[in-house]
Order: C-alpha cells, then sequence, then structure tokens
C-alpha cells in the first residue's frame, strides 16, 4: 500500500468506505497545495469517478499524467472514464498506451479484448451495467485493519455485555430497501383520489390523478427518478387527496441524484422558470458564468448565469451555493450539477458539483 501522507490518508479511508462526496469536499480545496502530486490526481479523479463525475474524474487523470506519465494506475481509470462516456476508442487508446510500457498488464489486455467483442453501443451498456467493467480498473483502496479490529473487539464486547445484562427484545422495525419497496401496498385502488377542498396549485381530473401517480411508479421502478420528481410535484402540488400524496412520499424519500455520465433527463431553465412548483428538488446540469460571489465559513453563495459560458447568449440566472470548500476561478465558465431546492421561498440551486470549463 502506497505511504500517503496524513492529508490524502483520509481522502484514501473515505474512498475506501464509498464515502466520495467526503472525499472529494476534502480534497478540492486543496488542488493548489498539490499541483505536482501525481497520488492527489488520482485520489480525487478516482472520488469523482465512483460520484458519477466523468468529466470531473477526466480532467484530474489527465493532469496526473502529466504530472508523472509512468503512472498506470492513472491510465487504468482514466481508460474507464473514458469506457463510460462511452468513448471506446479513447478507451482502447488509453489501454494502448499503458500496454507500451507494460505489455503484461492484465487489465490493459483484458480491456482490449473485452472491446473486440463489444459490436454496439447496447452490448457497451450491458458490459458496463453489469458490473464486469470492475475487472479492468487498479486494485481497490483498503481501509487500515486497525480500526476495524479495535471497532469489531468493541463490537464484540458490547454484544456480550447487552446478552448479560438485558434480556432480549425484539427487533426494531427498518425501513424497506428500494428494490424491497414492490411488496409495499401502492395500490391506490378503493382510495379517493381527489380532494378539491383547501388551496393547491394544479387542478386535476381523477383520470389525470390516477394517470400521473402511476407514470411517477413506473418512472421510479426504471430508475428515472429526476422525471418521477417532476409527477410527484404535480401531485403534492394538486387537488390529489391527502392519501394519495402520502403514498408517493414513501417514494420520494428513496430518489438519488442521477448519474452524472448518463444524465437524460436534464431540465432547460424556461422549463424551470415557467414552473418553479414542478421542477422542486429535480436535478439540473447546467452551464453558465458565475458572479456576485461571496464566500462565508458555512457555503459558498454566487448569482448563475445559465446558459451564459460562451458571453452571447443568457437564458437566465438564479441564486446558487455550494455548501463545501473549493477553489472557483470567476473568470471561467463553469458546469453544475445541482438540485432545485426552496430556500426562504425562493427556488434556488444547491450546487453538488462544479468544475471549471478550460479553453
Amino acid at each position: 500500500m502506497k505511504n500517503y501522507d496524513k492529508e490524502l490518508r483520509k481522502a484514501v479511508n473515505w474512498i475506501a468506505r464509498k464515502q466520495y462526496p467526503k472525499a472529494i469536499r476534502h480534497l478540492e480545496p486543496k488542488v493548489p497545495i498539490y499541483l505536482e502530486d501525481a497520488d492527489f490526481y488520482y485520489l480525487l479523479g478516482t472520488a469523482l469517478y465512483h460520484a458519477g463525475d466523468m468529466g470531473g474524474a477526466r480532467f484530474y487523470f489527465e493532469r496526473g499524467l502529466q504530472t508523472d506519465r509512468t503512472r498506470h494506475d492513472i491510465k487504468l481509470m482514466l481508460a474507464m472514464t473514458h469506457l463510460k462516456r462511452k468513448d471506446s476508442a479513447e478507451a482502447a487508446k488509453t489501454w494502448l498506451s499503458l500496454l507500451e510500457d507494460d505489455r503484461a498488464n492484465k487489465q490493459a489486455t483484458r480491456g482490449l479484448e473485452r472491446l473486440r467483442k463489444i459490436d454496439n453501443e447496447k452490448d457497451l451498456n450491458a458490459f458496463i451495467e453489469s458490473g464486469k467493467h470492475r475487472r479492468l480498473m487498479p486494485r481497490p483502496f483498503r481501509r487500515s485493519l486497525w480500526p476495524i479490529l479495535f471497532s469489531l473487539i468493541g463490537s464484540l464486547l458490547l454484544i456480550a455485555a447487552l446478552t448479560v445484562m438485558i434480556p432480549k427484545i425484539g427487533m426494531s422495525e427498518r425501513e424497506p430497501s428500494r428494490e424491497e419497496l414492490k411488496y409495499i401496498d401502492l395500490d391506490i385502488k378503493g382510495i379517493p383520489l381527489t380532494d378539491n377542498s383547501g388551496s393547491f396549485h394544479y387542478l386535476l381530473t381523477v383520470d389525470e390523478v390516477g394517470e400521473s401517480y402511476n407514470r411517477a411508479i413506473e418512472l421510479f421502478d426504471k430508475g428515472r427518478d429526476n422525471e418521477a420528481q417532476v409527477e410527484i410535484n404535480r401531485i403534492v402540488n394538486s387537488n390529489a387527496s391527502a392519501d394519495l400524496k402520502s403514498r408517493l412520499t414513501v417514494l420520494e424519500g428513496y430518489l438519488t441524484k442521477p448519474d452524472y455520465a448518463d444524465f437524460y433527463t436534464d431540465y432547460t431553465f424556461s422549463q424551470v422558470n415557467g414552473e418553479p412548483l414542478l421542477y422542486e428538488n429535480c436535478w439540473v446540469l447546467w452551464r453558465g458564468r458565475l458572479t456576485n460571489l461571496t464566500v462565508t465559513d458555512e457555503r459558498i453563495s454566487f448569482l448563475f448565469l445559465v446558459g451564459f459560458e460562451n458571453e452571447t447568449f443568457l437564458e437566465g440566472s438564479l441564486p446558487a451555493f455550494i455548501e463545501y470548500g473549493v477553489k472557483i476561478d470567476q473568470e471561467l465558465p463553469v458546469e453544475v450539477l445541482g438540485r432545485l431546492v426552496r430556500d426562504e421561498g425562493e427556488l434556488v440551486l444547491q450546487v453538488e458539483t462544479i468544475r471549471h470549463i478550460l479553453p
């Protein structure tokens, strides 16, 4: 195992625990400190890769190779970003470059052999979704065994003490996993679908409520969470019955961030601006520039100029904020992945990932 310094070791442990956002938030502010450190770029690129930010991962892997051209682990991960972006030609080029230095590299050889058997994008998607592409990656990070051992010993002692001191009690109920939700009763037959009392934004017929509800369930089952959120918002802000709305809150708690590499359900600024209630809590992937930058200990705030990355056309603007430390150059255009949330009654953009668009 590499002998990383104290700060990088923290990131290694977070990556080993699959706590990728923590690793990213820890590393990104330290870019100026580790400008010539290939290990740093490898760790940050790996965290971004697993977080779904293929563009950011590729950028840092390429920076790492500029620092040290001999890093086979960085080349392997760079090939994986190309593969995830469906760019098999660049993946093959990266593997061939690696084999020029190390003819016995098994991952690069396997990667090229696999590409020879893939004829179309459908086969490539199937290969990635199967998880077999992980065999082409460097060895995963391992956590230090001593903390795990001490934790295990402590847990065993605690279990032994509890077994002796207190009577056995029933296990508490747990929340079902996402896969288990299909066993929960989400059938709406026999319950009232609408309730026209009170205030609401969307007036829907019984049929429209039923169609929107079923569409939300279908989209959720297909993993198209961003689109499912729109249907949930439609019903929550409509004359749908309280019983129906409460059933949808079960689904909403399981919606996840979309994959950065396969972000197919983005919404335009004009769509969001036209019906903000419909797109609240949805994710967007927008390009633009920022102005009015304010940095405090708790957050970074700015006005995001959507679509203004080339300084030719402005789609619109909205307040945005970041709740972790990151170095931002106001002179460069950026791409942000964020969620539209309500802050003091106003729809704002909570940025999850931000990266500069370099010339």
